[in-house]
C-alpha cells in the first residue's frame, strides 16, 4: 500500500470513528455527515487496493463532475419526493441543515454505496463470477449489507425517520 493509500486510509478510518463516537457517546443525530465521509474513503481505498485501481480511472474531471452533480440531483428528488409523500422525516434537522444533509449524507451516501457495489463486483469476478452475474449479486449482496448497516446506525438517532 502507498503513502498516500495508507494515509487515507487513516484519515477515512479517523473520520468513521469520530462519527462512531458522535453516535454512541454523545448521541449526535448528525453523526451521519463524518460517517459518510469515512466510510467513502475507506471504501475507495478498499476499492483501490483489490482492484489495483481508483474508483474513476479513465474518467475526465468533467464526467466525474457530472456524476457527483447526478448522484446531488438525484438526492436532492429523492428526498423531497420521500418528505413530500410523508415518507420520512427529518426530526433533528432545520433549515440550516441542508448542505449537510445533500452533500455530506445523501450525495455521500450514495456515492460509498456506489463504490460498495464496484468493490462486491471485483471481488465476485476474482472468484470466478461472471460480471454482469456479479454486478447483480453486488447490487443484491454488498449494497443491501451496507444499507442495512447504515439503517442500523441511524436507529440508533434518528437522523431521518421513516413513518
Amino acid at each position: 500500500m502507498s503513502r498516500r493509500d495508507s494515509v487515507m486510509l487513516s484519515t477515512g478510518a479517523i473520520c468513521t470513528a469520530v462519527s462512531m463516537y458522535q453516535l454512541i457517546a454523545l448521541e449526535l443525530a448528525h453523526f451521519y455527515a463524518m460517517f459518510s465521509l469515512g466510510v467513502s474513503i475507506v471504501l475507495s481505498v478498499m476499492l483501490r487496493a483489490f482492484a489495483r485501481r481508483g474508483v474513476f480511472v479513465g474518467w475526465s474531471v468533467r464526467r466525474i463532475a457530472v456524476f457527483f452533480a447526478l448522484l446531488l440531483a438525484s438526492s436532492v428528488v429523492i428526498d423531497r419526493i420521500g418528505m413530500h409523500i410523508g415518507y420520512w422525516e427529518y426530526p433533528h434537522y432545520g433549515t440550516d441543515d441542508q448542505v449537510r444533509k445533500y452533500v455530506f449524507e445523501w450525495t455521500l451516501a450514495l456515492f460509498y454505496h456506489f463504490v460498495g457495489m464496484v468493490l462486491g463486483v471485483e471481488i465476485l469476478v476474482r472468484i470466478g463470477v461472471e460480471r454482469r452475474t456479479a454486478f447483480l449479486l453486488s447490487l443484491l449482496i454488498f449494497v443491501t449489507l451496507i444499507g442495512l448497516i447504515t439503517e442500523s446506525l441511524n436507529l440508533q438517532v434518528y437522523s431521518w425517520r421513516v413513518n
